[in-house]
């Protein structure tokens, strides 16, 4: 048996290929099935050594207890499935399995050792100027800092581990790249990697993008707002928003050379690295656009224009909420307050007589 794993990286068409292939069973092959078609946090929590800081785990204010409880139904939810599989090859996915260390890589190893002889580790490699641009969009989504050196992706770091765990020739990395991707699609691609019929699959594509205004809005909030939240369920209201907020604005994120390009000089040797790795280039270009974003403090200053936007959103919700808490109607009103104050102080509003 073999077991097939999709490593990422990050921002390469994951969540696409983890949809086209959740609950996927066939006479040769089955995607791993324990809830959730991406098995980030499976795999995080299985074979971190301090799963307990898993960044799911903290968000979901998750106690050290409840992660150990968590990491052990995971192995008996992921031992059931494999053994009640015999002589399929066991697909998985997540693309934080490249923020495993490299000895945990190898308690992973050891661990599926006992149910498999063979590997494929499949992983797709995004330029990273076009990665960064991308990054930046998760980041602000989930919550993070968007600190720009934080979003090199660090590619023998996170890659050449895998040379070393599983050989050289069981990891397959690929550019993510039209023309280098077969019928330029990641998930044909992976499926053509995976030995998959792709007319037995079918096939989604996530597109995870978000525009520029949407991200300077959601950005503003997680400066000046309530931000992220800390709150069990604060991830699943998160990701609502976000694509809530989707629907504003159509400019595409592009970083300006003065904000990633001393990034790429900084880690030339790591690019250097990746690029024979693969064989090919990979560096893209940042752009000296007058609209690309310079620094964090630009992006956020984006962000006033898109009142009306958020304000139909906010419309739309409340429609559709109904009768609701007086509280949540008191929170409204101090909004509506704060609109008539900036007004009257831009001097556009109507002046009444002083009371």
């Amino acid at each position: 048996m073999k077991l097939i794993l999709n490593i990422g990286m990050h921002k390469t068409g994951s969540s696409s290929i983890q949809k086209s292939l959740h609950r996927y069973v066939s006479d040769t092959a089955a995607y791993l099935d324990v809830g959730h078609p991406n098995h980030s946090a499976v795999f995080m929590t299985m074979f971190r050594d301090n799963p307990e800081s898993y960044v799911a785990h903290k968000k979901n204010k998750r106690s050290l207890d409840d992660v150990v409880t968590l990491r052990n139904q995971f192995r008996e939810q992921v031992e059931s499935f494999v053994t009640a599989n015999p002589g399929r090859n066991i697909i998985a996915s997540g693309e934080d399995i490249v923020l495993l260390s490299k000895s945990e890589s190898v308690g992973m190893k050891t661990w599926f050792d006992r149910f498999f002889d063979d590997y494929l580790i499949v992983g797709y490699v995004r330029p990273p100027v076009s990665l960064m641009s991308s990054a930046v969009q998760q980041r602000i989504a989930g919550g993070a800092s968007i600190r720009i050196a934080e979003l090199y992706p660090n590619y023998r770091d996170r890659l050449e581990k895998f040379d070393h765990v599983f050989g050289h020739n069981n990891v397959v990395l690929t550019k993510f790249a039209r023309d280098t991707l077969t019928e330029g699609d990641v998930v044909t691609d992976f499926l053509a990697k995976a030995g998959l019929d792709p007319s037995t699959v079918d096939i989604q594509r996530d597109n995870e993008g978000r525009s520029l205004e949407a991200s300077a809005v959601l950005f503003a909030q997680r400066k000046f707002g309530q931000g992220f939240g800390r709150y069990p369920s604060a991830p699943r209201d998160n990701r609502r928003v976000a694509e809530r907020l989707r629907s504003i604005g159509s400019t595409p994120v592009r970083l300006h050379s003065d904000f990633v390009g001393p990034i790429l000089t900084d880690h030339a040797d790591d690019l250097a690295w990746i690029e024979a790795r693969l064989g090919a280039g990979l560096v893209d270009q940042p752009t000296d656009e007058p609209g690309a974003v310079r620094s964090a403090a630009d992006l956020v200053s984006r962000a006033g224009d898109h009142l009306p936007a958020v304000a139909r959103l906010l419309e739309e919700e409340a429609r559709a909420l109904g009768p609701t808490r007086p509280e949540l109607v008191a929170q409204a009103v101090d909004l509506l307050f704060e609109l008539v104050r900036e007004r009257r102080r831009k001097g556009s509003g109507e002046n009444g007589p002083k009371d």
